[in-house]
């Protein structure tokens, strides 16, 4: 019988324990600061050298600021982004599921099989780093 070996997504769930909770925050934070840091660095680095340009290139000057500007606000949105997962990693309950990310895996598909239960969702359960439970496979 025909078959073919496909890819799948697999969830990865963390069992939240108190120290993967505290884990999480503080890497959350620490991402959170780096890039605050790094909208300063922007400020700081460029201010002057936008400011030499002007005196010589008003035009090259003026597209200099719109640069930096949509890079700070690519660092905003970003540092908004982990300051809503820091949110959501605060009000975290102990000893419930939190998706931190996928892996794929390799599966055989034959002739006959429910392509929905192949594909179907598949995860690997993690409880202070030990897979406590492989969900969705056959």
């Amino acid at each position: 019988m025909p078959s073919l070996i496909v890819r799948r997504p697999v969830g990865i769930l963390r069992i939240v324990t108190e120290d993967f909770k505290s884990k999480l925050i503080a890497d959350l934070k620490e991402a959170a600061e780096s890039v605050e840091m790094r909208i300063q660095q922007i400020d700081f680095q460029t201010r002057g050298y936008i400011e030499q340009v002007q005196k010589s290139d008003i035009k090259r000057a003026m597209a200099l600021k719109e640069q930096v500007a949509a890079e700070k606000r690519r660092h905003e949105s970003l540092r908004g982004e982990i300051l809503e997962r820091l949110q959501e990693a605060e009000a975290l309950e102990l000893d419930s599921e939190y998706e931190q990310g996928h892996v794929e895996s390799e599966i055989e598909i034959k002739e006959g099989d429910n392509i929905t239960e192949v594909l179907g969702d598949a995860a690997i359960v993690v409880k202070d780093d030990v897979v406590i439970e492989i969900r969705g496979v056959k």
